[in-house]
């Protein structure tokens, strides 16, 4: 199924993981033994809890060694991302904090933690050492996205004579 998202595109969330991943995939990857790669992964907003029955992948990309076969244990690294970020976007809050209330933990959610909500963006990342590394990385991916999407209104601001103070 195409992207319905008018703002956040497959073509944007690349551009962004174009530009990080090379010092991500080095600090998170090549300089830590045992690991090969990662797979961070984001919803489509435009399929919300409540309207969509379920999510849908939007974008996917991928740290380190492409090839899911040379991945250790064949471990599906794309299928945890999305599980993390399906359970974000489910009950709207990061996978740390849902963890912190068993209620919220349903059969096919991921036991660690490395999805997250922000303002409807749902993500997941899954490959890091450590649960908190995939935290952290996909936290900053998103804000880069948030942060690319400022870019235009930025420029029109920029343009205008007008003032509030």
């Amino acid at each position: 199924m195409a992207n319905k998202s008018k703002f956040i595109t497959q073509e944007l969330l690349q551009s962004v993981f174009d530009a990080r991943s090379a010092a991500w995939t080095k600090l998170y990857i090549t300089d830590v033994p045992d690991r090969v790669a990662a797979v961070i992964l984001v919803l489509d907003p435009a399929y919300p809890i409540g309207i969509a029955p379920e999510p849908r992948e939007l974008w996917h990309g991928v740290f380190g060694e492409q090839d899911p076969r040379k991945w250790p244990n064949g471990r599906p690294y794309r299928d945890f991302a999305f599980a993390k970020a399906r359970a974000a976007w489910r009950t709207q809050m990061d996978n740390h904090s849902m963890l912190l209330k068993p209620e919220l933990i349903q059969v096919g959610d991921f036991k660690y933690h490395g999805g997250i909500y922000r303002e409807g963006l749902s993500a997941g990342l899954s490959g890091f050492k450590t649960a908190d590394d995939d935290l952290t990385v996909c936290n900053e991916f998103i804000n880069a996205v948030k942060n690319a999407l400022n870019i235009p209104f930025r420029k029109e601001l920029e343009n205008t004579s007008v003032y509030t103070f």
